[in-house]
């Protein structure tokens, strides 16, 4: 990753948009020469799937999706208009959601949430 990169995506508040995200990443990484690294994109591609289903299920508003590339890092972001931070919860073995931050906690390299005037943006990084 020589270069910084950006690729930014609005979408609907709609559970559609959690498989299309995931594509729209996977497309990404590949146009950037990122695909090869299998391990990298797959764990891109599900944690970015994992952010777009918190902000479909448990925010309202339209969605962002960004993608960047800045050195060796990469970083996915999801914006909703929804200002109520995210809340780990602890899912129980037979629970069937409730495990997605934890992911997100476990298999990123850090994440966090900003908060702005107009929502907020959950983010990982990830390289």
């Amino acid at each position: 990753m020589a270069r910084d990169r950006r690729a930014s995506w609005g979408l609907p508040q709609d559970v559609a948009s959690i498989p299309a995200g995931r594509h729209l990443v996977s497309r990404k990484l590949a146009e950037w020469g990122l695909r090869s690294h299998s391990d990298l994109a797959d764990v891109m591609e599900l944690l970015a799937s994992e952010l777009l289903t918190n902000a479909v299920e448990h925010a309202w508003g339209d969605v962002v999706l960004t993608l960047s590339a800045r050195g060796e890092t990469l970083r996915c972001a999801v914006w909703d208009e929804d200002a109520q931070l995210p809340c780990s919860r602890h899912a129980g073995p037979s629970d069937e959601g409730g495990r997605g931050l934890l992911m997100v906690h476990l298999m990123s390299r850090r994440w966090g949430v900003d908060v702005c005037h107009a929502g907020k943006a959950v983010w990982f990084e990830a390289g």
